[in-house]
């Protein structure tokens, strides 16, 4: 009943339905990621390490994240048992599904996952309070801190008898920078860190280019911390694949031959400069085009802003 009524206490989203919202990569695109010294440094690696996967808004970091979770979930039992030597724990991040989004909510989810698959764990924290700081493990978990989190979340590590424990994180940078401030302070300097060393963890971490994320991270000097960049080139051929799927059906439509449609295909990824977001909505654009001809299509492509946020607003402001 005592863990019962823990996990009744942690205030936990359905990650499943988060999983399954995120789009699915489409085929052949994603496997640029796999061919990076960084990713396979930091997946080979037999200590303790992060990746830390940065890039701008729209460029497919949640798609990304969700095609290396597919993939390492495939080294672990399904559902996880005990013995499995390795344990995939996962949180996607959404300040526009959950505006209150902090470090607290990835990590109760975390240890929300542990127990609830490997509820013999519990032992390892039910008897310990005192020890880890924590006055109780009933009642509300807003009375928990983050540092009693991720010490409750160091000691079900240290109990596991998983060898490897993978930590898929995407887009911190929409959780409440504070928290997430004073989790990388925990990751990077706290003892409890020291449980992330007496196991293989490793931690893969999305984010968009924000100051206090890279220096929360990167200041690390405990932990292997491996940093790759989005870059245009790395997500040109897969938004050109992307494209080439979805102009099929456009093009036929609007009974466009192949240079037509090559020359619609090339606009449209070129302005969208590696983002796949601006290239769904253009491809809205296109088909709500009922009756244009090809030049004004492509001049419509043009005239849409570059950036996401002001193409966002331009088509609210269309509705």
């Amino acid at each position: 009943m005592m863990l019962l009524g823990f996990l009744d206490s942690l205030k936990v989203v359905n990650v499943n339905d988060d999983f399954e919202n995120v789009e699915n990569a489409e085929p052949n695109t994603c496997t640029w990621i796999y061919k990076r010294s960084e990713y396979s440094t930091w997946f080979e690696s037999p200590k303790p390490s992060t990746l830390h996967l940065v890039g701008k808004m729209g460029c497919g970091k949640s798609v990304l994240a969700k095609d290396v979770l597919k993939r390492i979930m495939k080294l672990a039992s399904s559902p996880p048992i005990a013995e499995d030597e390795t344990a995939v724990l996962f949180y996607f991040c959404s300040h526009v599904n959950r505006p209150a989004e902090t470090a607290s909510s990835f990590l109760e989810s975390f240890i929300y996952q542990f127990l609830s698959e490997r509820p013999m764990l519990f032992s390892a924290i039910g008897k310990k309070t005192e020890i880890l700081g924590i006055r109780s493990l009933s009642g509300n978990s807003t009375s928990r801190s983050l540092k009693s989190l991720w010490k409750i979340f160091g000691a079900l590590l240290r109990a596991s008898q998983h060898s490897t424990v993978y930590c898929i994180l995407d887009a911190l940078d929409e959780c409440d920078i504070v928290s997430a401030k004073t989790f990388l302070s925990l990751y990077r300097d706290s003892r409890e860190s020291d449980a992330l060393l007496s196991k293989n963890v490793k931690f893969f971490i999305t984010s968009r280019k924000n100051p206090d994320i890279l220096d929360g991270l990167h200041r690390n000097t405990r932990i292997s911390v491996h940093h790759l960049v989005i870059e245009t080139s790395d997500v040109s051929p897969d938004i050109q694949t992307v494209l080439n799927n979805d102009l099929e059906e456009i093009a036929e439509d609007l009974c466009l031959d192949a240079a037509e449609k090559k020359e619609l295909r090339d606009t449209i990824a070129e302005k969208a400069d590696g983002m796949f977001q601006w290239v769904n909505i253009a491809l809205r654009v296109i088909r709500n085009a009922d009756g244009s001809t090809f030049e004004s299509l492509i001049q419509a492509i043009k005239e849409l802003p570059a950036e996401l946020k002001e193409l966002y607003n331009k088509c609210l402001l269309s509705l």
